[in-house]
């Protein structure tokens, strides 16, 4: 098995292979938080991955990626393996990569790409090859401005699936899940910013960050935000390693689309980015028709819907972290019936 992905040519597109290493693209920038207590080793020596070199995003080689301790050749690949355009997707050439377990204890890096002007562009999504590695105590975080910073809208937020808090109606609570304390997320106090000469200067923040995910997201916590939740799978080394295509409806024809990829972690494994790019992508009709009515009667439950080709009926145990699953001979029909032996059960139609 494998997942593919066309993709029509980029609005823009960024391999990071055209820069010199450790070099980023024009008016992208960085900014990392440490905690005071964590060593800072102020030597910027590129073979030390404990160095300043590595204090937050940085632009490596493939090369210097396999210097890493913890490059294994049979865990760096996607499983299954991803192909956009049939080209196979890995790290390759360079790459802006977040380290978080060589580091430091405490640690919070936040990356964010120039403004895109995207004025004459409409059904917008953002693609890009995701290198992730899940710990039980970080998150990686990706979301979008169309007012240059200002404020932020959700894309997706990748935190270990146990860690997701359950609502009432089985979907994620984003609320709990963001601000519930976490004892063993990242604190930090110190900001560390890097100047135009590459240089690393380290001021003290006026109230340390850290303590719940929630605390290093740029978008306002409530109740939306559960759609954006993606329960990852902790310690995998394959599992994340994915191609990340996400729709981004509030930055049809808008003049200032700034990206933001945030990483925090305590000695958190790693995130890499590669083939970032911008896409206008017309979407064909994919909407199923709805469920019509959910009936029990003597221990049966009966789904009825409008049936339409290409359409199925799917089930899940919980919405949280759902794992959908087909209902067999539900293809093309306008019904199903299920033994209701489950505490809970969810019902949804797909279109292939």
């Amino acid at each position: 098995d494998f997942a593919s992905h066309k993709l029509p040519e980029p609005i823009a597109f960024e391999s990071f292979d055209d820069l010199d290493e450790f070099a980023l693209p024009e008016g992208w920038a960085v900014k990392s938080y440490v905690n005071e207590n964590d060593p800072i080793i102020w030597d910027e020596d590129p073979d030390d991955w404990t160095s300043m070199t590595y204090a937050g995003w940085a632009n490596v080689s493939l090369d210097r990626w396999k210097t890493s301790p913890y490059w294994n050749e049979k865990s760096q690949a996607a499983d299954p393996p991803v192909f956009v355009n049939g080209k196979a997707q890995f790290p390759d050439g360079n790459f802006l990569i977040a380290d978080s377990a060589l580091r430091n204890a405490h640690f919070m890096s936040v990356l964010e790409t120039k403004d895109f002007d995207l004025s004459q562009h409409d059904s917008v999504h953002l693609g890009f090859y995701s290198h992730y590695c899940q710990n039980q105590d970080n998150s990686a975080n990706v979301e979008y401005s169309i007012d240059g910073g200002e404020t932020w809208l959700p894309v997706i937020y990748m935190i270990d699936q146990a860690d997701i808090v359950a609502g009432e109606n089985g979907e994620a609570d984003a609320v709990s899940t963001f601000e519930n304390a976490q004892g063993d997320v990242a604190m930090v106090n110190n900001i560390l910013i890097q100047d135009e000469d590459g240089y690393w200067d380290m001021e003290l923040l006026d109230e340390p960050i850290g303590g719940s995910y929630g605390a290093f997201i740029g978008a306002d916590i409530d109740a939306s935000l559960a759609p954006y939740i993606s329960g990852r799978v902790n310690d995998s080394q394959t599992e994340s390693k994915r191609y990340e295509l996400h729709r981004l409806p509030q930055a049809d024809n808008q003049a200032k689309v700034r990206i933001r990829f945030a990483m925090n972690g305590t000695w958190s494994w790693y995130w890499a980015v590669d083939n970032f790019g911008l896409y206008s992508i017309e979407e064909a009709p994919t909407t199923a028709p709805a469920i019509e009515s959910i009936a029990v009667d003597g221990g049966i439950v009966t789904i009825s819907w409008q049936g339409v080709a290409g359409v199925r009926l799917q089930k899940a145990s919980n919405l949280a972290n759902p794992n959908w699953s087909d209902i067999a001979n539900t293809q093309g029909e306008s019904s199903a019936n299920e033994v209701a032996d489950q505490a809970e059960a969810y019902y949804r139609l797909i279109r292939d």
